[in-house]
Parts: structure tokens; C-alpha cells; sequence
């Protein structure tokens, strides 16, 4: 293997409500036996990012200046070189996170069969398609909703049976009348029409009063966005109606694991924009816009000042836990640069199978 530069171009963010700025950080060194080298081919830039960008989540990042990006996917290169369960066959291997755990960790947590109804308000972003692909592939009824005209455009090009809502154009009682009237309650049983459990991933509180009211009597709201002033919801909700509220964040090994193996399956694709590294204020401007999907940091080649090493391309893992098949994963803090937390899953190839 070629030696490791001393050190990276990286894009660094140094305070909140500033753009990135390009500049040289070293190359993280490992320090203890858990530690790995990752040489990152791609990151994800998704809404947690962007609240940290802009101070919504105050105390994170710990510190600054801070790296950009996360849900990476690379390949190992470097172990500690004392001898552990770990530096042993992790050399050359890919790994990668899936963004799809945290939609896949709410739909599961639902607690849904088949054939009964679930809402997503949100469904034409960066997690939104993905979940409607997801439920589509458990063979739930899904409605999904948003409003901008590139949102829906994307939810409608995915190969779904999903019911797609313009919020702008319909009233959330115009869609649980249809869905009364195609469950044969409309003249029966009205307080038990609409959707069985809605995950709302949409940051405003129209759209959380929009998908409040989708849910029957005694229906479930999952949220999994974080507004800085957070979500009011109405007592006459909670109290009459019965309606429980929850949240979510991302998911154990043993889901980690089965999403994998679900999206795999099912061949869930995500409908993607790629950014070279030299224009990440660009990706930031394009997510400010909710064109809908995901937006990633392509560094398998960057142009920088000729550099073959680029934002995340080298990052410092400490393993925290080995399971099965995945391996949950914290930066260090020893770094004079700040890089979050993640969540690692390798990928094996069958000469490797003795690591399970």
C-alpha cells in the first residue's frame, strides 16, 4: 500500500452560519488497539448536518472547526498494529453506512401488518423516498405527502403503489375521506378513517398539524424531525382522539443488520445528487432548496490542488462494539478537528466470512 499523506484537504466548518472553507488538516493517526483508518469514498450531507451548520442543535459539534458529512462509505486501510480481533482481516474492506436505517428503524418501530395504512409527511426527501419504497416492499398502504413540485415529481418517478399527496392542492380531510370511502368506513365508522400510524419528517408545523390530522382515532404519529422551536400538539388530539405521540433515532446492530439485508432484497435505491468536494456551499445551497432526495459528497476522485485525499477521505474510527456482521463506531476526541458520530456496517467478501 502507498503511504499515508501527512495530510488532507478537508472542508471545515469553523462557526455557525458560515460557509465551508477548503483547507489542510492532518492526516488522524491511530493511537489504540480499537482504531481504524477508513479511506472515505463518499459522504452524505442530510438534515443533521445542516441543523448543526446553522446551531439548531447547540452543543454539537463539541467543538470546531469540524468536518462536514457523515453516513460514509470507504474502505479500511489501516489497523492498529497490535494484535486484536479487529486488525485481523479488516484490511481492504469495504464499509459503509446506510442511510436507509433511521426510515426503516420508524417504519418497523409502527409496529404495522400488512394491508394496514401508513402516512408519511415529508416523502420526497432524502429519507421520505426512501420510505416509501420501504413500505411499498412490506406491503403496507402508504400515503405520502409533500409540498414542492420536485418532491413530488421525485416521490411519483419511484416504483411505488404509494397514494401521493400535494398538500398545496389537498386538504388532509379531502385524503382521509378517500381513504374511508376505499375502506368501506365512510358511512359506518368515521372516527376509525385514515392512516393507522404517520411518520412525519418535515420540519414545519403545518406539516406535523397535516399529518396529526391523517391518523384515525387512536392512531400513532412518529417524528423524527427536529425543528429548533419544536411541535405543539393539541390536548383535544392526546385526549379525545387518543393519539399517541413517539420518536425515533437511528437503531440497533440486530436492525442495522436487517436493513441491509431488507434493502438489498428489494433492490431500495435512492434517487441521489453528487457533489465534488470543491463545491459543498453548492450541495449546502441545493438542500436548502427541499429539491427532495440525497445529497452526497462524491470523493472517490478530487481535483483539489491535485491532492488524492479529500474531505472524510481518511477518517479515524474507534470500534466500540463487534456484532455480527456490523461494526458500531465513534470518532475519537483527540483530534484537533471535530467529526461527529456514526455508525459503520462492513461489507464482506466470502473469503472473509471467518470475521462473523
Amino acid at each position: 500500500m502507498a503511504s499515508l499523506p501527512e495530510s488532507i484537504k478537508a472542508q471545515v466548518l469553523r462557526e455557525y452560519n458560515q460557509p465551508y472553507t477548503l483547507e489542510t488538516v492532518p492526516v488522524p493517526s491511530i493511537s489504540t488497539p480499537q482504531q481504524v483508518l477508513i479511506k472515505v469514498n463518499a459522504a452524505g450531507y442530510y438534515h443533521t448536518d445542516a441543523a448543526l451548520a446553522v446551531g439548531h442543535r447547540r452543543g454539537d459539534p463539541r467543538k470546531f472547526a469540524h468536518i462536514g458529512g457523515h453516513e460514509m462509505a470507504g474502505t479500511v486501510i489501516k489497523s492498529s498494529e497490535t494484535p486484536s480481533s479487529v486488525a485481523e482481516g479488516l484490511m481492504g474492506v469495504r464499509a459503509g453506512v446506510p442511510g436507509r436505517v433511521t426510515i426503516y428503524k420508524a417504519i418497523k418501530q409502527c409496529g404495522l401488518q400488512s394491508g394496514q395504512r401508513l402516512g408519511i409527511v415529508g416523502c420526497g426527501g432524502g429519507l421520505g423516498h426512501l420510505g416509501l419504497q420501504l413500505v411499498d416492499r412490506m406491503r403496507l398502504k402508504v400515503t405520502g405527502v409533500d409540498a414542492t413540485d420536485a418532491a413530488i415529481a421525485l416521490a411519483t418517478s419511484l416504483d411505488t403503489k404509494a397514494d401521493l399527496v400535494d398538500a398545496r392542492t389537498t386538504s388532509s380531510a379531502e385524503v382521509v375521506t378517500k381513504i374511508g370511502a376505499e375502506d368501506g368506513n365512510l358511512d359506518v365508522d368515521k372516527a376509525n378513517m385514515g392512516v393507522d400510524v404517520v411518520i412525519i419528517l418535515s420540519e414545519s408545523q403545518i406539516s406535523s398539524d397535516y399529518g396529526i390530522s391523517l391518523l384515525r382515532n387512536h392512531g400513532i404519529c412518529i417524528v423524527l424531525s427536529l425543528p429548533e422551536p419544536g411541535f405543539r400538539v393539541s390536548p383535544i388530539d392526546l385526549i379525545f382522539r387518543g393519539i399517541t405521540v413517539k420518536g425515533t433515532i437511528l437503531g440497533t446492530d440486530e436492525v442495522l443488520q436487517e436493513t441491509v439485508t431488507f434493502t438489498a432484497k428489494h433492490n431500495i435505491r435512492p434517487k441521489r445528487k453528487v457533489f465534488p468536494l470543491e463545491d459543498l456551499n453548492l450541495l449546502v445551497t441545493e438542500h436548502e432548496k427541499a429539491m427532495g432526495g440525497k445529497l452526497v459528497h462524491d470523493l472517490s476522485s478530487c481535483n483539489v490542488q491535485s491532492l488524492d485525499y479529500c474531505i472524510r477521505q481518511w477518517a479515524l474510527l474507534e470500534v466500540v462494539k463487534v456484532g455480527a456482521q456490523l461494526i458500531e463506531t465513534a470518532n475519537t476526541n483527540d483530534n484537533p478537528i471535530s467529526h461527529g458520530r456514526i455508525k459503520l456496517a462492513v461489507v464482506r467478501t466470502p473469503s472473509q466470512r471467518h470475521l462473523r
